[in-house]
Protein backbone atom coordinates (compact mmCIF):
# COMPACT_ATOMS: atom_id res chain seq x y z
CA UNK A 1 0.00 0.00 0.00
CA UNK A 2 2.78 2.53 0.88
CA UNK A 3 4.69 1.66 -2.57
CA UNK A 4 1.40 2.61 -4.24
CA UNK A 5 0.99 5.95 -2.53
CA UNK A 6 4.37 6.79 -3.01
CA UNK A 7 3.97 5.48 -7.05
CA UNK A 8 0.91 7.72 -7.24
CA UNK A 9 2.23 10.98 -5.87
CA UNK A 10 4.98 11.01 -7.68
CA UNK A 11 3.07 9.91 -11.12
CA UNK A 12 0.38 12.48 -11.16
CA UNK A 13 0.83 15.60 -13.41
CA UNK A 14 2.81 18.43 -11.91
CA UNK A 15 -0.56 20.68 -11.97
CA UNK A 16 -2.19 18.10 -9.32
CA UNK A 17 0.51 18.03 -6.71
CA UNK A 18 0.79 22.31 -6.87
CA UNK A 19 0.19 24.10 -3.82
CA UNK A 20 -2.03 26.64 -3.66
CA UNK A 21 -2.62 29.44 -1.71
CA UNK A 22 -5.47 32.03 -1.69
CA UNK A 23 -5.39 35.57 -0.90
CA UNK A 24 -8.78 37.06 0.37
CA UNK A 25 -9.12 39.87 2.25
CA UNK A 26 -5.90 40.29 3.33
CA UNK A 27 -5.59 36.53 4.90
CA UNK A 28 -3.71 33.65 2.74
CA UNK A 29 -5.86 30.61 3.05
CA UNK A 30 -3.83 27.64 1.70
CA UNK A 31 -2.22 25.29 0.33
CA UNK A 32 -4.73 23.53 -1.85
CA UNK A 33 -5.18 21.31 -4.96
CA UNK A 34 -6.31 22.95 -8.26
CA UNK A 35 -9.24 20.43 -7.93
CA UNK A 36 -9.69 21.94 -4.17
CA UNK A 37 -9.46 25.17 -5.84
CA UNK A 38 -12.20 24.52 -8.47
CA UNK A 39 -14.40 23.23 -6.19
CA UNK A 40 -13.99 26.34 -3.61
CA UNK A 41 -14.92 28.59 -6.42
CA UNK A 42 -17.91 26.31 -7.29
CA UNK A 43 -18.78 27.29 -3.52
CA UNK A 44 -18.74 30.72 -3.98
CA UNK A 45 -15.75 30.58 -1.15
CA UNK A 46 -13.68 32.14 -3.62
CA UNK A 47 -13.90 33.97 -6.63
CA UNK A 48 -12.02 34.23 -9.70
CA UNK A 49 -11.13 37.62 -8.77
CA UNK A 50 -8.88 36.55 -5.99
CA UNK A 51 -5.06 36.21 -6.43
CA UNK A 52 -3.10 32.88 -5.91
CA UNK A 53 0.51 32.19 -5.00
CA UNK A 54 1.38 28.31 -6.37
CA UNK A 55 5.06 26.67 -6.55
CA UNK A 56 7.25 29.33 -6.32
CA UNK A 57 5.24 31.95 -8.21
CA UNK A 58 4.38 35.81 -7.77
CA UNK A 59 0.34 36.29 -7.02
CA UNK A 60 -1.52 36.03 -10.04
CA UNK A 61 -5.56 35.99 -10.37
CA UNK A 62 -6.86 32.54 -9.90
CA UNK A 63 -7.53 31.51 -13.79
CA UNK A 64 -4.09 32.24 -14.77
CA UNK A 65 -2.89 29.20 -12.67
CA UNK A 66 -1.74 26.16 -15.22
CA UNK A 67 -4.54 24.25 -15.34
CA UNK A 68 -7.30 26.17 -14.51
CA UNK A 69 -10.06 26.07 -16.53
CA UNK A 70 -12.68 28.73 -16.19
CA UNK A 71 -15.20 27.92 -13.00
CA UNK A 72 -18.21 29.53 -11.92
CA UNK A 73 -20.47 29.05 -9.31
CA UNK A 74 -22.59 26.76 -8.85
CA UNK A 75 -26.65 27.67 -9.11
CA UNK A 76 -28.17 26.67 -5.76
CA UNK A 77 -31.89 26.10 -5.91
CA UNK A 78 -33.72 26.24 -3.13
CA UNK A 79 -37.01 24.93 -3.12
CA UNK A 80 -39.80 26.67 -0.49
CA UNK A 81 -42.42 24.24 0.48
Amino acid sequence: MILFNFYFFFTKPAQLRMNIYIQKEGTDFGPYSIEQVKELIQIVAFSQHHQAYHNGQYWIPIPQIPGMSAVSPSTVHISHR
